[in-house]
């Protein structure tokens, strides 16, 4: 008797292989699709989340967008020039000064190795925003992040906290909320879509307000 060769093996082990993935396809075919359901984190009930943002464009300038080949501005510069090719839907960075503030900046390297001088000057908030990005950029904070999105109403931004620690999470969006409460336009806030790290920080953001949008990248 002839040994198996291997080719014949291998389309043996396809053959029962597809023949028993049939037979579970045929038996689950009306079985409801638990594993796609999106997953609430805790005993958080469902949120009624409004994703009609996403008409705006199919795509979404990073850290306010590219100008002059500087790719983490930032910048106002940036988001002028981005917004007038069109771009309504901007990505920007949050990150926490040694005072406290948040400011739009991608990294603290970006602090030390682009805008420091020297150590001798600390990473405050009156300091970052005295200094150009690329030595023409101009930097800015969420105050003026927030007076940008008031003056212009059909922007939407993604929120991106460089932090998964829930005080500082709560310490930079009880900023903005406080804020953009105190502006002439406090809708402002429904145009923010609050990116999240970690299925618990859902609810650390939605208890300081109703966002009406989030993004949870993978």
């Amino acid at each position: 008797m002839k040994k198996p060769t291997l080719i014949a093996i291998i389309t043996s082990f396809c053959v029962i292989a597809l023949s028993v993935g049939l037979v579970f396809c045929l038996h689950h075919k009306d079985a409801p699709t638990t594993d796609l359901e999106p997953s609430i984190p805790g005993d958080t009930k469902p949120y009624n989340f409004d994703y009609s943002w996403l008409e705006k464009g199919p795509y979404i300038a990073h850290a306010l967008g590219e100008i002059q080949d500087s790719y983490y501005s930032n910048s106002y510069e940036a988001f002028r020039f981005n917004y007038e090719a069109g771009q309504r839907l901007f990505e920007t960075d949050f990150s926490l000064t040694d005072d406290g503030d948040v400011v739009l900046m991608h990294g603290a390297h970006q602090w030390e190795t682009n805008i420091r001088p020297s150590d001798k000057f600390a990473f405050t908030t009156q300091n970052f925003l005295s200094f150009l990005y690329d030595g023409k950029f101009h930097t800015l904070d969420y105050r003026k992040l927030i007076d940008l999105m008031i003056e212009y109403p059909d922007v939407y931004v993604i929120t991106d906290s460089k932090y998964t620690d829930q005080a500082r999470v709560e310490q930079e969006f009880s900023q903005i909320i406080a804020y953009a409460l105190d502006s002439s336009d406090p809708s402002v806030l429904d145009r923010f879509v609050v990116q999240i790290y970690l299925p618990e920080m859902l609810d650390w953001v939605m208890a300081l307000y109703p966002w009406q949008s989030y993004h949870y990248p993978l």
